[in-house]
């Protein structure tokens, strides 16, 4: 019976161990594995504006006729790259007063606000903002925003009857945003790098992967930029642009490109040393696919290098993930990939050994 309760007693701790060991190494697990992400993230999401607002920020629909408010916002224009079938108009209406005058006609007109400011001097207004009253003398009229526009335009109803009797509307267009953006450069790549997630205002191409040259043969800096990217023709800033502030970049090593060196030997503690890095909108990272970073990862020798060097060249897959994080998240908005370009390395393996035949040679 005591020999029964000595070795129960024995047995108990012997599983909590298990269970502790075990809980260890889960939370290990989680902390290696945590660092690894094998896919993009789609990101850049904001709030989708009405296409045409009045200045408290009401949709107009263009389908139907508003009374004339004191100012008018577009947000997106006729010729603007837009994927949806708004044609940038909308249906204003003048109130004459009293509404039983004798001659309650108008005449509407547009201008800049001030046509000899940097950006309207020489332009046509009629190129952004046209007016269109429905018959002479109309008190309704089409206003259609034609394009993106820098200086704020005015648009005027005139009684016909008495001229002093007018009102103004001020219209604006607000900036969009267009994109996320990154930007590599180091001395092994001719020609900088960017990745760019566009929005769907942005006429520009999806870049969510580039290949960055590696050469063991030489050191090189490497500056990584991130930016939130918005339309440069506007009279009314991004609401977004005060909510999109980037506060760091999250530099990891994918899972593959973690798999692939540990197939080739190579420590795992001076792998893990090098699959993540932090850094803020703009970071200079040292010893990234250079002659250091082959140092660090511990492939040393002539063997240890071609080893490694075979191993990147028959890997296609992504290599680092870039994360842009917004507001001190701690979230990637979006992720881009960076592959390898392993063109310089593959002609950068030492010599290993020097053979001689099997057969004799006799004189």
């Amino acid at each position: 019976m005591n020999k029964q309760n000595r070795g129960g007693a024995i047995a108990a701790p012997k599983k909590i161990i298990s269970l502790i060991l075990a809980a260890v190494m889960l939370l290990l697990a989680a902390g290696v594995i945590g660092y690894f992400v094998t896919k993009p993230n789609g990101g850049g999401t904001v709030t989708e504006l009405p296409p045409v607002m009045d200045g408290d920020g009401n949709e107009l629909d263009p389908s139907k006729v508003h009374e004339l408010p004191s100012q008018l916002v577009f947000t997106r224009s006729f010729t603007g790259g837009v994927n949806d079938s708004y044609q940038g108009s909308v249906n204003l209406r003048a109130t004459v007063k009293p509404s039983d005058a004798i001659d309650t006609k108008v005449d509407w007109s547009v201008a800049f606000m001030n046509p000899e400011s940097a950006w309207a001097k020489g332009k046509s207004v009629t190129n952004y903002v046209t007016v269109t009253p429905t018959s002479d003398g109309s008190k309704d009229a089409e206003v259609t925003c034609k394009g993106e526009f820098a200086e704020p335009v005015l648009i005027t109803v005139r009684s016909r009857s008495n001229t002093n009797a007018s009102a103004t509307c001020q219209v604006d267009f607000r900036q969009k945003f267009l994109g996320f953006k990154v930007t590599l450069e180091n001395r092994f790549n001719q020609a900088p790098l960017e990745w760019f997630q566009p929005d769907k205002y942005s006429a520009d191409k999806e870049t969510i992967t580039n290949a960055v040259k590696a050469s063991f043969m030489d050191e090189t800096d490497t500056k990584i930029t991130a930016s939130v990217e918005f339309s440069s023709v506007y009279t009314l800033p991004a609401k977004e642009a005060a909510d999109m502030v980037i506060t760091g970049i999250d530099i990891t090593m994918t899972r593959g490109l973690y798999d692939v060196l540990g197939d080739t030997g190579l420590d795992p503690a001076a792998v893990e040393n090098l699959a993540h890095i932090d850094g803020t909108s703009s970071t200079s990272v040292k010893n990234i696919f250079d002659g250091p970073w082959l140092g660090m990862l511990g492939a040393t020798g002539d063997s240890g290098r071609n080893k490694l060097i075979n191993a990147l060249a028959g890997y296609n897959g992504a290599a680092y993930t870039i994360g842009i994080e917004l507001n001190n998240s701690g979230n990637a908005a979006v992720q881009f990939q960076i592959t390898i370009d392993t063109s310089l390395i593959v002609s950068q393996k030492g010599v290993e050994s020097v053979t001689l035949g099997d057969s004799t040679l006799e004189f």
